[in-house]
């Protein structure tokens, strides 16, 4: 017993004794140079996860600003400077980096400063009301007469328009030279199709008090584009609105099936005034006070309180466009006209492929087409005209013709298997079943053969299919209402965007009037027709997260979004090569993380979105 007892004790002071050795020998393991550095071994410098920082922030500022939320791109670029304004610039790649963030900058402020000039169009006809009745002077009555007797459809002189006029020159001052700006943008475009439709030219003023001459406006009604088209009329006028791509945008489109809708307007009215009042509350509207009040008299009619300003403020805008400087807007420097090469597509193109065939940026090749609401031109279209930098077409067609096919677009094939149904496999693969449905043909989605194949429409690179969601998703007349509770790190346009609604549809059923929320409040939102699969998709995953010696996936459950990949360069690693194993471009990682040339160290972070 006492023997037993004695061993148990030498053992255990053995153990205690090979212990103490075995962690001194691995004290070497855990030195104190070894805190903050990588995965890698190689140092990881406040400096390098500062810049890192810095330009995560740029990106996203850039991408707020593609967005037309220029309120988280100010605050995304004012941290990206703060950031780098801190660490100084004696460093060559934060000096670049600092250069390019103070560009973005003075042009997000210049936007922002523009937008806030501009009084939304509802509330200028509301002010507009408002504006006392005040005679002008005999000199400019007669500049008045002279404009209006040189117009080619009737705009009147009286106390409303003078009204319209008064109002432009005061209180909507700013908001009136933002237009005249954008009217060189526009109106040559705009006055060679109305020519070509026969319509009266200086209709073209119409379209400054529908959208401001914003190509991409959105109303509260879901109006859409420079003329404000509901979908529904725009149908009527073959606007096409697909998941692809919506036609209301297409500034050229859209003005060809304005002027025939005028056209028609003014054949059911025999005015042109009426008609412009038809335009704004529908020919419904316009029938109905003829009926009641027994005239035609545009200005005798009992029409909606918008309409009674739309009319007049549209011949004030016409008056003071044709002679600017009798006005005192002599100053505004009007935009140069839209400019720009078109080629003919059969195929679906990828604009990513497209943009770096012509050394432009794929937003630049976006902001030409706004129509296409997706990374590419539409499948299935033969003869789509894509637009592209001015002087770029022989190029874009050289370059093109060197693309391999699989650069091009990729077109997954899906042999259907027993039991599988349509709206599934548009599921599995990120899809609308309407849009497999259009590629492939299908009259009857319940109608699939086992061993049918089925062409599905992907990026040409991975992940790009959530790349580009800037315009959401189309609206149809049948809605759903959902909450939705903030998370932290959550913006509006991020929510805007996920659920394919508009941001000031947000805000305006939240009753929300700029853009700061707060964590846990919840939101209401209409969902508009089918709900976006890519969000189902994403909300169904979990968070999840893979890690790797030298980078960090992280997939957010919240964003429908790519997910975003921290690579951590190592010794020996080029762009080239990144680039080539996360299935990029060069030109791509660079714009990513704002990296003016090919220079990269080791420990330094790259943001790769896949």
């Amino acid at each position: 017993m006492h023997n037993t007892i004695a061993f148990r004790k030498l053992s255990a002071l053995l153990y205690a004794i090979l212990l103490v050795a075995w962690m001194a020998g691995c004290a070497g393991w855990f030195r104190s140079e070894d805190v903050g550095k990588t995965d890698t071994g190689q140092p990881c410098s406040e400096s390098v996860t500062a810049r890192a920082r810095a330009r995560k922030a740029l990106f996203r500022a850039q991408q707020a600003y593609e967005n037309g939320d220029l309120e988280e791109a100010e605050r995304a670029i004012r941290a990206s400077h703060e950031e780098l304004t801190e660490m100084g610039s004696d460093d060559p790649e934060t000096a670049a980096l600092l250069r390019s963030s103070e560009q973005w900058q003075d042009k997000i402020l210049a936007a922002l400063e523009e937008a806030s000039a501009e009084t939304p169009i509802p509330a200028m006809l509301e002010q507009l009301e408002a504006e006392p009745e005040v005679p002008s002077p005999p000199s400019e009555e007669q500049i008045i007469s002279e404009i209006v007797a040189g117009c080619d459809l009737p705009i009147d002189q009286n106390s409303r328009v003078r009204q319209g006029i008064r109002y432009f020159r005061t209180t909507g001052r700013k908001t009136f030279r933002i237009w005249l700006k954008r009217s060189g943008r526009y109106f040559p475009m705009i006055r060679k199709i109305f020519e070509e439709e026969g319509v009266p030219l200086d209709l073209c003023y119409l379209a400054m008090v529908e959208s401001g001459l914003n190509s991409r406006a959105r109303s509260w009604a879901e109006a859409r584009g420079l003329w404000q088209f509901i979908g529904s009329t725009a149908r009527m006028y073959k606007l096409r609105q697909t998941w692809w791509l919506d036609e209301r945008l297409d500034p050229a489109k859209s003005t060809r099936a304005a002027a025939r809708y005028l056209k028609d307007l003014k054949r059911q009215f025999g005015d042109w005034r009426l008609a412009v009042a038809a335009y704004n509350c529908g020919p419904g509207r316009v029938r109905q006070a003829i009926r009641r009040g027994k005239t035609k008299n545009v200005w005798q009619l009992r029409l909606p309180k918008e309409t009674r300003n739309y009319v007049p403020s549209f011949m004030a805008a016409a008056i003071l466009s044709k002679r600017p400087e009798a006005f005192g807007f002599g100053d505004v420097q009007i935009a140069q006209p839209l400019d720009f090469d078109e080629v003919t597509l059969d195929g679906c193109t990828d604009l990513r492929v497209a943009a770096e065939c012509v050394s432009t940026s794929y937003q630049r090749l976006k902001s030409l087409n706004p129509e296409l609401q997706r990374w590419c031109t539409p499948p299935g279209v033969r003869g789509y005209r894509l637009k592209l930098p001015k002087g770029t077409a022989s190029l874009f067609l050289s370059q093109y013709a060197q693309v391999p096919d699989s650069e091009k677009i990729e077109w997954q094939r899906h042999r259907v298997r027993r039991g599988e149904v349509l709206s599934g496999i548009s599921k599995r693969y990120h899809i609308p079943m309407r849009s497999v449905m259009d590629v492939n043909n299908l009259r009857n989605p319940n109608r699939l053969r086992v061993g049918q194949v089925l062409l599905i429409p992907g990026p040409a690179r991975d992940g790009m299919r959530l790349a580009d969601r800037s315009f959401g998703s189309l609206p149809t007349d049948r809605g759903e209402k959902v909450f939705y509770v903030v998370r932290k790190g959550d913006t509006l346009s991020e929510i805007a965007e996920r659920y394919g609604v508009g941001l000031s549809s947000l805000r305006r059923w939240n009753n929300l009037r700029g853009s700061k929320i707060r964590t846990g409040k919840r939101l209401t939102i209409r969902l508009r027709g089918e709900r976006d699969p890519l969000l189902a998709a994403a909300n169904s995953e979990q968070t999840q997260q893979s890690t790797t010696p030298s980078s960090v996936t992280v997939r957010d459950a919240r964003s429908p979004r790519a997910s975003e990949t921290v690579y951590v360069v190592r010794r020996g690693d080029t762009l080239i090569g990144i680039a080539r194993r996360y299935g990029t471009t060069v030109k791509m990682l660079r714009r990513r993380n704002a990296l003016q040339g090919s220079l990269i160290r080791p420990g330094e972070q790259l943001t790769i979105f896949r």
